[in-house]
């Protein structure tokens, strides 16, 4: 049989995606039992490698797991022997086998070809959070934090002010990520090669950047890409940017209207005497040159950058905005004007940070195109190999470096699925259109939606994390999440479809809600909702959402509804009652037509008897709202069974409302209250029920 359960490896740094060397001449024999042994010398594998066979015996031109005896033989795994020896096939590796041998993409290294259902595939893992040695300022619910001492040092915010070459217009535009603009640059046709446009460092006299070795800044396209070395940035001696003593080409600039960002290394040190920053045009841009714009430049070394992650420990989930001296603007919505900011105690602690992979892509950083299977193990994606040891210990930390926009994780035909341990950033999406599969350990940070469309359906999220992101995070059908927290998104964190089950899951800091109801029921068990809003609901949503034992506490049980709630409470009850469940009226499109439901009661009837159903009902208005007890008819019952229903009197006093029904056969029959708002919000209270049957 061919192989099963294969484990591969995807190093982001050093791996390579190169068709392995094909061994030639490969002898196969039967040493002993079922045994197939391959001979070749120093054929180069290891234990667990994956190798395809050709031109041997039919039976043997498959895809192999290896256990190597020697430099010079190994044997297949699972392989029965079954002919005479074949002097001649050859075996090709695969790849992946071991981290000297790792693959570097999922692209083009884990592909359809090499990988097959059941597969696990590792990734090399992100070094871990950094003390940067000092203490900042944390302050719940703002974006400022502030170090006690600046580890970088401003060239020029980029703000205003700047100066245009002959055909070149400079002005300001209010999309930037700090100050009130940033700096908008316009070529001409007219415009060929040379300078393009500078400033004079604030303050005039020199500056002194020989501490530091790299050039940060925000750079975005109005339209249209930029090819990698049409311009370089420029630090001068002079004061209009002609004199220059440091420079390094700018790379590529993608034509998303995202603001990209640039950390470029000098490579050494920068230098001191330096007056005026300038931006000099390598190659012509043509005749429809793209304007583009800059934000924020400044000075670093290989701590904080506008690429790192920081926070306090066990939480370096924060992205940068921008950095000015010892004030840092924390990225929590991709927007500079507005943000969620910090979301926890405020305090002065060390500051930790964390040093991400790039992906620069505005499309699908890797498409899964192996599906799973449901009758073996999905295939396994999993973050945090250390490549030192192949075990697992940390996560793969991903950001994108165009804010806002790309997918990390793209299903070509990847449904059946599974991913661990990674942390992604700054993305436009985390995953997209995956099917039945599984996500745990995930963080997903500083992007947009980490699932962006609502097709995600019978999929488990397990120890997973949405943090300071942007807008709803839409899920798909028939999904669930299990000790997951949602922390800090600027709009609700879940957007519910049907069948959505969240259990021991926390919210809070979110923008306008904990969840979003956008059609079907979710179910919560056990959740925490810190958030001042917890349910929200997509227009003309009227269906209920249900949290048991909600905020954590036993008994503690809600359903939500569009325009209502409804709860179990001890404050208003009748006589000696321990209770009674409180609807809570608050718009006006929950009219009669429309009213607040609840199943108060399922009787078990036998034919030809009498049920008798009486329950006390009670509003705090007399005519703001109303209420009735009610069966449905046969049509929806069993036979026999007649509709009555008894409405609340208009006034605010307990009453006994009483029902009755004869089925002619037996069966269950489930009783109802409705409440709905009349002219004005109020509450509506449903205590013991009695049932008897004559």
């Amino acid at each position: 049989m061919a192989y099963t359960s294969g484990v591969f490896r995807i190093d982001l740094v050093s791996g390579s995606d190169t068709a392995r060397t094909a061994l030639t001449s490969c002898t196969a024999s039967n040493p002993s039992g079922s045994t197939t042994r391959i001979n070749k010398t120093a054929h180069g594998l290891v234990t667990g490698a994956v190798v395809d066979l050709t031109l041997f015996t039919a039976w043997l031109n498959d895809a192999w797991k290896v256990t190597v005896v020697d430099a010079d033989n190994f044997d297949l795994d699972g392989a029965t022997w079954q002919s005479t020896a074949d002097t001649s096939g050859t075996v090709t590796p695969r790849g992946g086998s071991s981290w000297t041998d790792a693959w570097l993409t999922v692209n083009t290294g884990a592909t359809a070809a090499r990988i097959q259902p059941g597969d696990e595939i590792r990734f090399s893992k992100t070094a871990g959070p950094v003390s940067l040695g000092q203490n900042a300022t944390w302050t719940d619910g703002s974006q400022t934090v502030t170090l006690t001492t600046a580890v970088t040092k401003k060239i020029e915010d980029a703000i205003s002010g700047w100066t245009g070459a002959a055909n070149v217009t400079v002005a300001t535009n209010t999309n930037r990520k700090m100050g009130a603009t940033s700096v908008q640059i316009a070529p001409a046709a007219a415009f060929t090669t040379g300078k393009l446009c500078y400033k004079t460092i604030d303050g005039g006299g020199s500056h002194d950047f020989s501490g530091y070795r790299y050039i940060n800044f925000w750079m975005r396209s109005a339209s249209g890409g930029i090819s990698a070395n049409t311009y370089k940035i420029c630090l001068c001696s002079d004061t209009t940017g002609d004199t220059i003593v440091n420079e390094i080409n700018i790379p590529n600039l993608t034509s998303s209207t995202a603001f990209q960002i640039m950390v470029l290394d000098y490579g050494g040190a920068l230098s001191s005497g330096i007056q005026s920053v300038s931006i000099h045009c390598l190659v012509d841009p043509g005749a429809s040159p793209v304007t583009f714009f800059l934000n924020n430049i400044f000075a670093s070394n290989g701590d904080l950058s506008l690429k790192t992650l920081i926070g306090k420990t066990g939480d370096v989930n924060y992205n940068i905005q921008s950095i000015d001296g010892t004030t840092i603007k924390i990225d929590s919505n991709n927007t500079a004007a507005t943000g969620r900011g910090y979301s926890g105690a405020t305090s002065t602690e060390t500051l930790y940070y964390l040093v991400p992979f790039d992906v620069t892509t505005t499309g699908t950083w890797a498409t899964i195109n192996e599906a799973g299977n449901t009758l073996m193990p999905y295939n396994h994606y999993i973050g945090g190999y250390n490549t030192s040891n192949d075990t697992r210990d940390g996560v793969t930390v991903l950001a994108s470096t165009i804010m806002g926009t790309g997918t990390v994780f793209g299903v070509g035909s990847g449904n059946f699925s599974k991913f661990s341990y990674f942390t992604l950033a700054r993305f436009g999406a985390g995953m997209s259109t995956f099917s039945i599969s599984d996500f745990n350990n995930i963080i997903f940070c500083g992007g947009q939606s980490f699932l962006n469309i609502s097709s995600f359906s019978n999929s488990i999220y397990t120890s997973f994390k949405i943090l300071n992101c942007s807008a709803a995070q839409a899920m798909g059908s028939k999904v669930k999440f299990i000790q997951c927290e949602f922390r800090n998104n600027s709009a609700s964190a879940i957007s519910a479809y049907p069948y959505t089950d969240i259990i021991s899951c926390t919210f809070a800091n979110n923008g306008t809600s904990s969840i979003l109801v956008a059609g079907g029921s979710p179910y919560l068990r056990n959740c925490t909702l810190s958030d001042s809003t917890e349910i929200t609901y997509s227009s003309n949503v009227f269906v209920p959402a249900f949290s048991i034992n909600h905020d954590d506490t036993l008994n503690n049980n809600w359903i939500f509804d569009n325009g209502a709630t409804i709860n179990w409470q001890t404050a208003t009850f009748h006589g000696s009652e321990p209770g009674a469940w409180k609807f809570i009226i608050t718009s006006s499109t929950r009219t009669s037509y429309k009213p607040v439901t609840l199943k108060i009661a399922e009787v078990a009837c036998a034919a030809s008897a009498l049920v008798t159903v009486k329950a006390w009902v009670k509003k705090d208005h007399a005519t703001n709202v109303a209420a009735q007890l009610y069966v449905l008819g046969e049509l929806y019952t069993i036979g026999g069974v007649a509709a009555d229903d008894a409405t609340k009197a208009s006034d605010t006093s307990w009453e006994e409302l009483t029902i009755t029904f004869t089925p002619t056969e037996a069966g269950v029959v489930p009783i109802y209250v409705d409440a709905w708002y009349v002219a004005g919000a109020s509450n509506v209270y449903v205590g013991t029920i009695t049932i008897t049957q004559a």
